[in-house]
């Protein structure tokens, strides 16, 4: 875990660096926000403010004014975003259009979400909720995951139980058996 400023390198684990940083993860997970640069073999990478995202066989989010690209895997954009998808899952909000067959769907700012078997996610005043699957909300709400990952920011609260758990600014956070990651004044 790095915040602000820093530069991360982690071969086969878990990296997780905000506000103008660099990252590089070879087989794990990368997570960079604001203003920052990343590149992932195999594995997953998030950028947010202004960045550019490539990822070949892995997950990717991009946030704010910026170009996507996955090939075969999933692709995550938010705020004004650009997105191609070619063997994978599409996600745009903010004027964004999203088709969800089975699994997964993303919505935010003051939105509603359920998924029964697959991801979801949520933010700004959302409510969630997902039974065996992946649930991720940003922005004052709260949020329980069964079986699977959990993500929550700003004034949080969050409980997994058997998985990932991770919370950003000044949140609660109970991980039971599994990764616990906690950002901004934590």
């Amino acid at each position: 875990m790095c915040c602000f400023d820093c530069n991360h390198d982690d071969v086969a684990g878990y990296v997780m660096c905000s506000f103008h940083c660099n990252q590089d993860v070879v087989a794990g997970y990368g997570i960079c926000c604001f203003g920052c640069n990343h590149d992932v073999v195999g594995g997953y990478g998030m950028c947010s403010f202004d960045c550019n995202h490539d990822v070949i066989p892995g997950y990717d989010m991009c946030s704010f004014d910026c170009n996507h690209d996955v090939v075969a895997g999933y692709g995550m954009c938010i705020f004004e975003c650009n997105h191609d998808v070619v063997a994978g899952y599409g996600m745009c909000s903010f004027d964004c259009n999203n088709d969800v067959v089975a699994g997964y769907g993303m919505c935010i700012f003051e939105c509603n979400h359920d998924v029964v078997a697959g991801y979801g996610m949520c933010s700004f005043d959302c409510n969630h909720d997902v039974v065996a699957g992946y649930g991720m909300c940003i922005f004052e709400w709260n949020h329980d995951v069964v079986a699977g990952y959990g993500m929550c920011s700003f004034d949080c609260n969050h409980d997994v139980v058997a998985g990932y758990g991770m919370c950003s600014f000044d949140c609660n956070r109970d991980v039971v058996a599994g990764y616990g990651m906690c950002s901004f004044g934590l």
